[in-house]
Order: structure tokens, then C-alpha cells, then sequence
């Protein structure tokens, strides 16, 4: 890439890496932002699909699962005819796939081109810390006066939630904020522990078990990985585990056993839409995604969510709030199965690429970024949703891979 190309990539680059960090506030500024994520995923796949000269075989078994669930899928919307919306079956392919679309087209991207990672991170960072800077003095206020910037009382305080209305959007940042800082680190020997500090209190401020155990882990695995300076762990992971289940589980039991919460309702209705037609599902577009929601499927109707506050035509605000009964009732029990095998050789392969660089920075937010996928995904339709995770996180894995490769 010349000088001139690379030097206008990297302004590109910093730009839609900022649009997709400040994504869910931009929406509501203008609606085609929203599709920012996609856009870019699409981008990604588009220039794989023609700069490929060699496909390795791991990534021809992912594209080969891939292919085949979405083929398998289209056949049930074919079959049943739930979602006759083209455009929504279109979405819902790009939603359920952008972090596959996004993996390999940055693999093939960074393989090929030389760019200057630490250069862009360092901008990007410098917006970054303005603002989360911002939002510390803000949550601690939050603390003392009403500032309305908190949708709830938790633990008898004021939450806070910024502008967004919900902490959701907020504990995603500052999930950003620790891989981005922990590339910086990396890359650029920065010492970010002020920053670190501050993006974790940002976090728990929203008071949420999210970001509470997002914490525990990210603090855990710093611990192991940099204080203790561990190659690897073992019993220390089922360790972490224990105590994500039982600080997360009053959570789990609120939202998934209570009778009558959206999120209970989405995982009976996945339970009966698996038994009426097991073992397919009812294909894309037709149950738990934002697609779902937007062309309102028929199912809908069927189990009853039109006649619930939030879950209706006019105001699906708990719509696509799941992940996991979402690809058990498009996909059914056989295609489900073929994804979450597709789901784990993504996860291998960055563990792979991780164990390559043999640094303790990546090893922790390797880890940290595959506990916040899975633990999120249960919690959220979060792969799907139009969070930047997928984007930014694996942005950040190939800074990583990167640097090793120009160091190889």
C-alpha cells in the first residue's frame, strides 16, 4: 500500500472505528447508522471473497458450516413461509453472520497489507479517554445529585446509564475501552492503569451483574496472566467460572425462570416452536432477531407477544433481547447444533492465534473478550445485535496479529 493510500486508510479506519464506538448514540441522530456494522462486515467479506488466492483449512470449514446453515435455514423459510419480507431474511443473514464476515475478511486484510496499527490506536484512544474521562466525573456525580442520567435504583443508588436510557450500552463501551487500552499497552508500552481504573468504574457504576462479573473476570485474569505472570491456566478457569455462576445467577434466575419476563416467554417459545417442528426450525427472520421484530413475524402472533407490553407491533422494545433461543427457534435442533460448532472454531482459532504471540496482554484479553462474547450471548442477542463487540474486538485481535507478523 503506498504512502499517500496508507495514510488515508488509517483516517478511515479511525473514523468508522469511532462511528461504530459512539454507534447506539448516532442512531438515534440518524437511522442509517444503524447499519454502519453490517456495511463494514459486508466490506470485509466482499474484499476476502476477491483477494483470495489460498484458503487454509480452518477457514474453509468455517466458510463450509457457514454456507451450510444458511442454506438449511432458507429451506425452513422456504417450507413454512413465516417471514415473507426478502428484506428481512436478507438482515437477519448479515445480522447472524457479520462476526464470521468481520473474522476472515480482517484475517485476509491484515495479512496483506502492512498498516500503522499503532499510529491509529493512538488516535482513536485520544478520543476514547476525552470521553470516558467525561463519563467518570458524571457517574460519580450520579452518585450525590440527580443529573437524569439513571433509568433505575440498584442496591439502593442511583444507576448510571449516561444518555442511552440503558446500561447496556455504556458496559459495551467500557468492555471496548479495556481491549483497546490493553492493545495500546501492547503495541505502544502505554501505561494505562488510570484509564483501566477509570473504565472499570464507569462499568460498575451502571450496577448491573454484567458489569460486575465482566469486571471480575477482566481483574482475575490480569492477575494470573500479569501479576502471577502464568503461561496458561487451568483450575484457575474453572475458578472464574464458579464465581461468574453464582454472582451472575440471581440474574439468570430473574430473567429466565421468573414466569411471564420477556426473556422467559422467548425461552418457552423457543421450547414449543423446537417440539411443533423438530427438528427444524422456522428460518431467518422469524423469531428473536431485530429483523424479526422490525417485519413482525407471524409467530409473534402465535405465542401470544402481540398482546405484551414491549413485544407488540407498535412497541417491540424486548424484541430481539436473546440470543440463545433466537438460533434454537430459526435454526432448530440439527442446524443450532452445526452453529455452535461453527461458534467454537472461531473461539479456537483466536485462541489460537493468541497462543502465537505469546504475550500476557493478549492472553488476558483473549480470554476476556471470549468470556463477554459467551456470557453476553447467553444475557443478549449480542453477536447479533448491532453492538460493535464482534467489530472492535477482533479489530483489536489483529493490531495484535499484526504486530506479530511485522515482527516475524
Amino acid at each position: 500500500m503506498s504512502k499517500n493510500k496508507l495514510g488515508l486508510f488509517s483516517i478511515l479506519v479511525i473514523l468508522f472505528s469511532l462511528i461504530l464506538y459512539f454507534q447506539n448514540w448516532l442512531i438515534n441522530v440518524s437511522k442509517p447508522f444503524g447499519y454502519a456494522d453490517e456495511f463494514i462486515a459486508i466490506i470485509l467479506f466482499l474484499y476476502f471473497i476477491l483477494s483470495l488466492k489460498k484458503i487454509k483449512k480452518n477457514t474453509f470449514y468455517i466458510i463450509s458450516l457457514m454456507i451450510f446453515i444458511i442454506i438449511g435455514a432458507l429451506s425452513f423459510n422456504y417450507k413454512y413461509k413465516i417471514q415473507n419480507h426478502s428484506i428481512a431474511i436478507i438482515e437477519d443473514i448479515i445480522g447472524n453472520f457479520k462476526f464470521i464476515f468481520i473474522f476472515i475478511g480482517l484475517q485476509e486484510f491484515m495479512k496483506n497489507n502492512s498498516i500503522k496499527t499503532n499510529f491509529i490506536l493512538k488516535k482513536i484512544l485520544f478520543f476514547i479517554k476525552i470521553y470516558t474521562f467525561l463519563l467518570f466525573m458524571l457517574c460519580i456525580a450520579n452518585i450525590f445529585i440527580n443529573i437524569n442520567m439513571s433509568n433505575e435504583y440498584r442496591y439502593g443508588l442511583r444507576s448510571f446509564s449516561f444518555i442511552y436510557g440503558t446500561a447496556g450500552h455504556l458496559i459495551n463501551q467500557m468492555t471496548y475501552n479495556l481491549v483497546l487500552l490493553s492493545a495500546d499497552k501492547e503495541l505502544n508500552k502505554s501505561n494505562n492503569k488510570f484509564w483501566t481504573i477509570l473504565s472499570l468504574i464507569v462499568m460498575i457504576s451502571t450496577l448491573k451483574t454484567r458489569a460486575f462479573i465482566l469486571c471480575l473476570v477482566y481483574i482475575m485474569l490480569s492477575y494470573f496472566f500479569i501479576l502471577r505472570k502464568r503461561k496458561k491456566i487451568g483450575l484457575e478457569i474453572g475458578m472464574i467460572i464458579v464465581l461468574v455462576a453464582l454472582t451472575g445467577y440471581s440474574q439468570f434466575e430473574h430473567y429466565f425462570l421468573n414466569e411471564g419476563t420477556p426473556r422467559q416467554m422467548f425461552v418457552s417459545g423457543a421450547i414449543s416452536i423446537t417440539k411443533e417442528y423438530f427438528p427444524f426450525g422456522t428460518g431467518f427472520a422469524t423469531y428473536g432477531s431485530s429483523a424479526a421484530a422490525e417485519y413482525y413475524s407471524k409467530l409473534y402472533y402465535k405465542l401470544g407477544f402481540s398482546d405484551r407490553w414491549g413485544m407488540s407491533p407498535t412497541a417491540s422494545y424486548y424484541l430481539n433481547d436473546n440470543y440463545l433461543p433466537m438460533i434454537l427457534g430459526q435454526f432448530g435442533i440439527l442446524l443450532s447444533i452445526v452453529f455452535f460448532i461453527l461458534l467454537y472454531m472461531v473461539i479456537k482459532k483466536i485462541i489460537t492465534d493468541e497462543k502465537v504471540s505469546n504475550s500476557k496482554n493478549i492472553k488476558v484479553i483473549t480470554y476476556f473478550l471470549i468470556a463477554d462474547i459467551i456470557f453476553s450471548s447467553v444475557q443478549s442477542s449480542y453477536l447479533a445485535h448491532y453492538s460493535v463487540v464482534t467489530i472492535l474486538s477482533f479489530f483489536t485481535l489483529f493490531f495484535y496479529k499484526n504486530k506479530i507478523m511485522e515482527e516475524n
